[in-house]
């Protein structure tokens, strides 16, 4: 049986603010269809006293590449933007995350996938720069 972590930061929300953020929240991770509630463990291991809220994706052929290549997600991850902005900055704000929150977590895909993509990004701007077309005097 397959077994893996995942990490992630947990937020406590007062109780006077849950309607309005999970209602954002929802606009946010509209494109994963089910809520889970899950239990929650601390780097230490120390189980967090509540169980937390994810949002969690599903397999449809529009949101999932199935059985890719490193390549081919490089490749969606690199030219996909979602309703909060570039999936590749996702990427890279998650791989800045784990270096800087849990160093111990070694995620050799996650950081190979980061480095795709900031090739392909780069290769990009390589072949398309951008031409400053503002008047001067």
């Amino acid at each position: 049986m397959l077994q893996a972590q995942v990490w992630g930061v947990a937020y406590e929300i007062p109780p006077e603010q849950e309607m309005s953020v999970t209602k954002q929240l929802n606009v946010r991770e509209q494109r994963f269809n089910k809520r889970k509630s899950v239990t929650m463990y601390c780097p230490s291991g120390e189980l967090l006293s509540h169980p937390v809220l994810v949002y969690v994706g599903s397999n449809e052929p529009e949101l999932f590449l199935g059985d890719a290549t490193l390549e081919n997600m490089a490749e969606q991850i690199a030219r996909s933007h979602g309703p909060s902005g570039a999936n590749s900055e996702y990427l890279f704000q998650l791989a800045r995350f784990m270096r800087a929150e849990v160093p111990q977590a070694h995620d050799d895909h996650l950081f190979q996938l980061e480095a795709a993509v900031k090739e392909l990004l780069t290769k990009s701007s390589e072949d398309h720069p951008q031409i400053d077309c503002r008047h001067s005097e």
